[in-house]
């Protein structure tokens, strides 16, 4: 973990630097990074504005906090709108999803980082943004920091002792990015409709030579109950989606095998859990899905694509 001096905010440390005089010591001594917050709220008002007071405990000020109503029909509006200047607020004339809403906002922003929180998220310490930006500032190469999440039983992403460390991927709902990694594209496709698509998005992020880093340390606690969870729309997501993100990023003589070997996981799953109608379903859906993954491939080299699976196979160990 990088040591902050706690009697002095991190702003005033980074302003107050002097000149640098060694090249590593440049990225230190820069002037500090701007910062967006973007969360996407769908009929949470109360959760909304916990999340919203507990960023405001941050030792590390965002220079904006953008939040997009995906067409809420509860007190969101009215919330927001007592917010005033303190946020800025889009409203959705309709409902479009939380991808959408998300892509929405990263091209309405200009700061250079963009944390991602969800309207029912929020970090468990106050100087845990300060932690995060700091660590990404200096380190370059990193595209994400994926936050150890914490659910509201208590389980953990990670063992919280652990050490930063290169990962797969992320979770949606509390993860640090360098916007630079985007190079002006949209961050999520949004006809993965919400299941699996940052590990798209890391996939794209590794082809073109990022990582993503997990830091332990750094808890976000995320309010969700599992309970009344729609499993079957779930798993028919989880499944599908797998096949779409090899089809848009798997190199080409690698592809059958890759497909073959996802499948045959997830319908092995499928019926050890009694989703017995789940892989005709997914079938089905391919029909009108797949020819947007084939318009969005863009394949990895051997190299970024094995280096990914061995990512991803040491965290589901």
């Amino acid at each position: 973990m990088i040591p902050l001096n706690r009697s002095c905010p991190l702003h005033a440390q980074m302003k107050n630097t002097m000149s640098a005089t060694k090249p590593e010591e440049a990225l230190n001594q820069r002037k500090p990074p701007t910062l967006a917050v973007v969360i996407v709220t769908k009929d949470r008002a109360t959760l909304l504005d916990e999340t919203l007071r507990r960023l405001q405990r941050q030792t590390w000020r965002p220079d904006e906090i953008v939040v997009v109503d995906d067409h809420s029909c509860d007190e969101t509006q009215r919330l927001c709108r007592e917010l005033g200047d303190q946020i800025r607020y889009i409203r959705l004339p309709r409902s479009q999803g939380c991808l959408y809403g998300r892509n929405l906002a990263a091209f309405t922003t200009s700061c250079e980082f963009t944390l991602s929180l969800d309207d029912d998220s929020w970090f468990v310490d106050d100087d845990a943004l300060e932690q995060g930006v700091t660590l990404l500032l200096n380190q370059s190469h990193v595209a994400v920091l994926a936050f150890n999440i914490r659910s509201v039983d208590g389980s953990l992403q990670f063992p919280p002792t652990g050490q930063a460390s290169e990962t797969y991927t992320f979770t949606g709902c509390g993860y640090l990015l360098r916007n630079a990694a985007l190079q002006g594209r949209p961050p999520y496709l949004e006809f993965f409709q919400g299941q699996g698509e940052e590990k798209a998005l890391s996939m794209q992020l590794y082809a073109s030579g990022w990582i993503v880093l997990s830091v332990p340390y750094i808890l976000v606690h995320h309010e969700q109950s599992l309970e009344g969870r729609n499993w079957n729309r779930v798993r028919l997501r989880e499944h599908r989606n797998d096949i779409l993100r090899e089809l848009m990023m798997c190199p080409g003589t690698m592809l059958p095998w890759a497909i073959m070997k996802t499948w045959i996981s997830h319908t092995r799953y499928n019926f050890s859990h009694h989703h017995w109608a789940t892989d005709l379903r997914v079938l089905l859906s391919l029909v009108d899905k797949t020819r947007f993954a084939f318009l969005s491939r863009s394949p990895m080299t051997k190299e970024s694509y094995r280096r990914w699976q061995e990512l991803r196979n040491a965290l589901d160990k």
